[in-house]
């Protein structure tokens, strides 16, 4: 079992290289049925959602959230045969992907849920995939049969959807931003589609002369405005840019000096609600990593905050794999802060005014470490009561991690961190190549949570829920 902290009403941690406030909280009262295989949670409450009568309309709102509790130990959501958790589901979408790169889903107005990825047909040629489905299409033990619809490569040589992200808007739309890596060409590329697929054969050139290593993220306001942010290597800069009327606007400069470490330029976009907001992971040539979180005003990017104290000398990592949610005036952003050399965590920031500093919660620690390239990953939603969603892959040292779903409920008036194993990637044959996962999540407006995930052990692209909510 991960160790749990237990703190006191008010203690700090060292974090990224600095002393930073941890969140006052009462200590979660772990479910009856804990064992030595289960995700545990440490109690430590977020700020943002203490039942103590200071935050207003967002405790109030809490209050009515309805109960919810974790599986049993060993009942993963992909056990056969479990006893409880029955009406918590992981569905294939589809098998035989190798290195899709990136997995990001998302919901559309109506319904219309999207998982976009990449399926390497060659190391030298790789398509664009997003499969879709109406959630009403979602049948607990039932096979689920999504469409899939493809963005291929025109010829060995291009790379379609190196990286890429997808956003839900009216009705039953989607929303793509990716990547084509070609040798003649680099280029971040913009399409939609409905439940009929793709509604152009090409795409929308958003912006060229790019690196095949970049990262992107997307937004899509009730407007009909889209926001699509990415990451450039080559000039160590994170680019912005708005589509209005179908016309792309000149591209803004979010964040520059970047290098090019590992993890670098990794974000995560919400909108707040007609404007996007950003957070992401900032490595600089210093060496100097952190957490940032930036905002855009409908003119101009604000000054950027930092999340969490940065970490200077390159001792430790902070801030890589950055979530995002907002609800409200509150702020939240998950990410993997290294502790040591070998063990890391997951925390989560949360703040609302642009003066305050952010507290801070650990929701995940004691998790396996390597510094050249961390394989935990981290996916952050609010649903509608303002209590947090977290996904997480959470990697060990035998071979592999587990994919987690992390979230907020209310225990004896305070909110407190539960959590249940979905599936588990260790291979202990080989712990030198170990297994990982790529994850996502949304919640939507019933605050259902669609959660997406790459199995890299099986091959899997896979998509789970519950359906008692």
């Amino acid at each position: 079992m991960r160790a749990s902290l237990l703190l006191g009403l008010v203690g700090v941690t060292i974090g990224c290289g600095g002393f930073h406030q941890v969140a006052s909280d009462d200590l979660a009262i772990p479910p009856a049925d804990a064992g030595t295989d289960g995700p545990t949670t440490n109690g430590l409450t977020d700020a943002g959602v203490l039942l103590d009568g200071s935050h207003g309309d967002l405790a109030s709102r809490i209050a009515q959230a309805p109960p919810d509790s974790p599986c049993a130990q060993r009942d993963y959501w992909t056990t056969v045969g479990r006893q409880t958790c029955q009406d918590r589901r992981v569905f294939a979408v589809e098998s035989a992907i190798l290195d899709p790169a990136t997995v990001s889903l998302a919901i559309s107005q109506s319904g219309h849920v999207g998982i976009v990825y990449r399926s390497m047909e060659d190391p030298d040629e790789t398509d664009l995939h997003v499969a879709h489905f109406d959630r009403s299409q979602v049948v607990s033990n039932m096979p689920l049969q999504p469409t899939i619809s493809t963005h291929p490569s025109s010829t060995i040589g291009e790379r379609v959807g190196v990286a890429s992200a997808i956003a839900g808007g009216q009705n039953d739309q989607l929303h793509v931003a990716y990547l084509i890596d070609a040798e003649w060409a680099k280029g971040l590329y913009y399409q939609t589609l409905a439940t009929g697929g793709f509604d152009s054969a090409t795409g929308e050139l958003v912006e060229d002369n790019l690196s095949a290593s970049g990262e992107v993220s997307i937004g899509v306001a009730p407007s009909g405005n889209v926001f699509v942010t990415n990451f450039n290597p080559v000039v160590g800069e994170i680019h912005s840019h708005e589509r209005m009327g179908g016309t792309w606007a000149p591209q803004q400069i979010v964040a520059s000096s970047l290098d090019a470490t590992y993890g670098t330029g990794k974000m995560a976009m919400t909108m707040d609600p007609n404007l996007p907001r950003v957070a992401y992971y900032e490595h600089t040539t210093l060496p100097l990593s952190k957490p940032v979180f930036d905002e855009f005003d409908g003119t101009n990017w604000s000054m950027p905050q930092t999340v969490d104290n940065f970490s200077l000398g390159g001792t430790t990592q902070c801030g890589m794999s950055p979530g995002l949610a907002i609800f409200g005036t509150w702020k939240y952003v998950s990410y993997l802060v290294s502790v040591s050399d070998s063990a890391a965590q997951i925390e989560v920031g949360s703040w609302q005014d642009d003066l305050d500093v952010p507290s801070h919660s650990i929701v995940v620690d004691s998790i396996a470490y390597n510094k050249a390239q961390p394989l935990t990953r981290t996916s952050l939603a609010v649903d509608s009561f303002g209590l947090l969603h977290l996904m997480a892959f959470v990697q060990n040292d035998l071979g592999g991690g587990t994919v987690e779903y992390h979230r907020q409920t209310v225990i004896q008036g305070t909110t407190a961190w539960i959590a249940d194993i979905v599936d588990d990637l260790t291979d202990t044959n080989d712990p030198s190549d170990p297994n990982y996962a790529l994850v996502s999540i949304a919640v939507d407006e019933n605050d259902r949570p669609h959660l997406a995930y790459y199995n890299s052990g099986t091959g899997t692209i896979n998509y789970a829920t519950r359906f008692d909510r």
